[in-house]
């Protein structure tokens, strides 16, 4: 079996996707890409305009606020996990932050490709 394969077979497994043909989710598979973090990269910035959408295959994030130079853990979360998913809704700075607590094998969508491939493909 390919990566590809495997990557789709996760996916098909993810509530976020479970009403999406084999097809659209080969599509949606085809605008993203595999990747792996180590312990503490971040893979979204709090603040920021959001770059990346992504899928937790594996591993563990955290998601956390800073205020006032204060940190609050919001969350651990783990296989399934979508994170940036509220920026295809709220282009405004993301409300968290998310780093790897573990090493994480995530699957990223560039947010402006899935934009565009959203607003082609109603479901």
């Amino acid at each position: 079996m390919t990566a590809v394969n495997k990557d789709v077979d996760l996916l098909r497994k993810l509530p976020i996707f479970d009403e999406l043909s084999l097809d659209e989710l080969r599509a949606l598979h085809g605008i993203g890409e595999r990747v792996m973090h180590a312990p503490g990269d971040v893979l979204i910035e709090q603040d920021r305009e959001a770059a990346h959408m992504f899928v937790v295959l594996g591993g563990t994030v955290v998601v956390s606020t800073s205020e006032g130079g204060r940190s609050r853990v919001l969350a651990e979360l783990g296989f399934g996990a979508p994170l940036g998913e509220m920026a295809l809704v709220d282009s405004g700075p993301t409300s968290a932050r998310v780093a790897a607590k573990t090493e994480v094998l995530a699957f990223r969508w560039p947010m402006e490709r899935l934009r565009q491939h959203l607003a082609g493909n109603d479901r």
